[in-house]
This record gives C-alpha cells, structure tokens and sequence, in this order.
C-alpha cells in the first residue's frame, strides 16, 4: 500500500513555493526527497510533516540564496566599470 510519489510541481504547489524553490530546499536537504534517475521525488508523507513542521514552528524556511547582488551594488558596479573605460 504505498502512496504515489510527488513530483516537484505537485509540491510546490502544495507548499505555495516555486518549483525552483522546492529543489533548493531538497537539495539542501532541508525537504526530505530522492532521485530516481534524474527525476527528484517527494514521499506524500513527508512533504505533509514538513508542511506541519512549518505550521507549528519547528521548522523555518532557510533564506533564499541570492543569485545576483542588491540593485544599489549593482549600479556602483556599472559607474566603476564605465568609468575605467
């Protein structure tokens, strides 16, 4: 009797994340999951503990990871660079 398993989209739409969200979160281990090939998957119970760890405040969403830096370091970077020229 085992419950199918859920795809990323199916998750983040469960927890109202992204799906790019969702796999930073699997991969940092912090969102039990596994691979089957290529293909991360989600067992439907632990995405529910999960959901109830968030809930009752056991757990915290770790802070997203910047990808690019804050918009008023980007601009010095731009007047440093055209300035050089």
């Amino acid at each position: 009797m085992s419950a199918a398993l859920l795809d990323p989209k199916a998750v983040a739409t469960d927890l109202s994340l992204t799906v790019q969200r969702v796999g930073e979160l699997a991969r940092a281990g912090s969102l039990p999951s596994f691979k089957i090939g290529k293909y991360r998957r989600f067992m439907p119970a632990a995405v529910e503990k999960f959901k109830a760890d968030l809930a009752s405040g056991r757990l915290k969403l770790p802070a997203a990871p910047r990808t690019r830096p804050p918009a008023p370091l980007a601009a010095a970077r731009r007047r440093r660079i055209s300035t050089t020229r």
